[in-house]
C-alpha cells in the first residue's frame, strides 16, 4: 500500500493581495495544493518556529520540503522597511541551520530552496505613491541587485549542499517585462508570477522523485464517495493511504 508524502512549504508571504487564503487556483501556493498536502510558515522567524514545530514531535516527516526566503530579508538598511532586514550572512546561515535541522528530523527527506523573486523598484515607488501619495517613500525600499545578492548566497548554499533549487530570481528575468507580468507592486506576486513558481517547483519535484500525479489522493475522489455512507468512504481512503 502506499502511504501518502507530505510537502511543507517554508515561506514569506509574498502572493498577490498579499495572503494566501485571498486568492484562487493561481497562486502557486494553491496549485501545490491541489497536488499535494501541505503546511507553511512565514517571517523571519522561520528558523524558530520550525525548531518548536518540529520538537513537539511527528510519527511521519514530510517526503519534501521547500524554503522560500529572502524577500523581506533583502530590504535595504537604512529605508522604510528597514525592520526587516536581515544581514545577507545571517539569511546564508538561518538557510544552512533550518537544512540541517530538517535533515537531522528525516535524512531521506527531499529539501529544495528557493530564492527570492526579482524587485521592481519604479513598481514599489508607484505603489507607494497611489497608497500614501505626498507621505510616500522618497526611494524604493527593496532593489533588485540586492535581491540578486542574496539568490546568489542561496544558490551558492545549495552548491556546497548539495540540494536542488529554484533560482527564482533569474528564471523570472527571462521573461520580457517581467516587471508588470510577474509583480503586481513591485514586490507582490501577480497571477502570473505565481504560476513560475507553481511550475518551477512541480518541474523539480518532477525531475527528483515526487510528481504530483502518482501521488494517490489524501480524500477520495467525489464519483468514489458512497453518498449514503460517506464515512466509509473515506476510512477506506484512510487505510489505502497507510
Amino acid at each position: 500500500m502506499n502511504s501518502i508524502p507530505h510537502v511543507v512549504k517554508g515561506q514569506w508571504t509574498i502572493e498577490e493581495d498579499r495572503t494566501i487564503d485571498s486568492i484562487g487556483g493561481a497562486i502557486w501556493s494553491k496549485e501545490m495544493e491541489s497536488d499535494f498536502s501541505d503546511a507553511e510558515w512565514e517571517d523571519r522567524e522561520a528558523v524558530q518556529r520550525e525548531m518548536a514545530q518540529s520538537s513537539q514531535g511527528s510519527k511521519k516527516p514530510p517526503a519534501a520540503t521547500s524554503v522560500f526566503f529572502g524577500a523581506n530579508d533583502a530590504a535595504l538598511a537604512g529605508r522604510t522597511s528597514e525592520r526587516q532586514h536581515v544581514p545577507v550572512e545571517e539569511y546564508k546561515d538561518d538557510l544552512r541551520r533550518i537544512v540541517h535541522h530538517l535533515k537531522e528530523c528525516s535524512s531521506t527527506m527531499l529539501v529544495v530552496l528557493i530564492t527570492q523573486p526579482t524587485v521592481d523598484e519604479e513598481g514599489r515607488m508607484q505603489y507607494a505613491k497611489s497608497v500614501y501619495g505626498e507621505k510616500a517613500m522618497e526611494q524604493p525600499e527593496r532593489a533588485n541587485e540586492m535581491s540578486g545578492v542574496y539568490a546568489s548566497q542561496c544558490v551558492e548554499l545549495v552548491r556546497e549542499l548539495g540540494l536542488p533549487s529554484i533560482n527564482l530570481w533569474a528564471k523570472m528575468q527571462e521573461t520580457e517585462g517581467w516587471q508588470k507580468k510577474f509583480l503586481s507592486d513591485g514586490l507582490h506576486l501577480t497571477a502570473e508570477g505565481n504560476a513560475v513558481v507553481y511550475q518551477e517547483v512541480e518541474r523539480v519535484l518532477t525531475e527528483t522523485w515526487l510528481p504530483a500525479s502518482k501521488l494517490p489522493y489524501d480524500f477520495p475522489h467525489h464519483s468514489q464517495i458512497d453518498w449514503k455512507n460517506p464515512e466509509k468512504s473515506f476510512q477506506q481512503q484512510q487505510c489505502n493511504s497507510i
